[in-house]
């Protein structure tokens, strides 16, 4: 539960960096919009952990390290924004997928050593193509094109569309069942949606009068 509600302050943590990094000033929609964001995820995310919680053997290490995750993921998002009027998406998301493969690269040959190969089916082979093309080049391609059409706080809110879709496609696919807090946490996240889609709208008529 307490890991639900580190991640869901997500996009309260990209509105507070926006505001001191790119001296964003959220309007009053924004940030009704990231706090219904904010709840909305928080309902998602601690859905049916209420009773019988396990804080596991290290919860306040366990918590930090969320901590710097959000933080981590909240950065993400303002760099992206910030070097977006000057870099094209395209390049962003190459020069992120090589600069992760290298990090990556001393664990992944360390693994490879012992990996058994040979096991692997086809269909393991097709997912790891698919989180290489379609998670990784294509999400952030799209992910950086919208970053640098909309403000870094909204691109937060947005990010409440994850927990939406993965509690749909669960439901769907893995005939999960979809709970009245799961239909309350969609909806708070979408009219936060709403309120940031209509705010923007304002400030682009108004940027056209002038």
């Amino acid at each position: 539960m307490e890991g639900g509600i580190i991640t869901s302050t997500l996009p309260a943590v990209v509105a507070i960096i926006a505001f001191l990094i790119l001296k964003e000033k959220p309007t009053r929609s924004a940030v009704i919009g990231i706090l219904l964001a904010f709840f909305g995820t928080l309902a998602i995310n601690i859905s049916g952990t209420f009773s019988g919680v396990e804080r596991g053997v290290a919860p306040l290490l366990g918590n930090m390290l969320i901590i710097g995750a959000v933080i981590g993921e909240a950065l993400f998002i303002i760099f992206g924004k910030s070097i977006s009027k000057r870099v094209t998406p395209l390049t962003i998301s190459t020069m992120v997928s090589i600069f992760g493969a290298i990090l990556f690269l001393p664990l992944a040959i360390y693994i490879a050593t012992s990996f058994p190969f040979t096991e692997a089916s086809i269909k393991d082979w097709g997912m790891i193509l698919y989180f290489g093309i379609v998670v990784t080049v294509i999400a952030f391609i799209l992910m950086y094109q919208g970053i640098e059409k909309v403000p870094a706080s909204t691109a937060g809110v947005l990010t409440g569309v994850l927990p939406i879709s993965a509690v749909l496609l669960s439901s769907i696919i893995l005939k999960e069942n979809l709970l009245w807090i799961h239909i309350v946490g969609m909806a708070l996240v979408l009219l936060a949606i709403y309120l940031i889609s209509m705010d923007s709208k304002t400030e682009l008529k108004n940027t056209d009068h002038i």
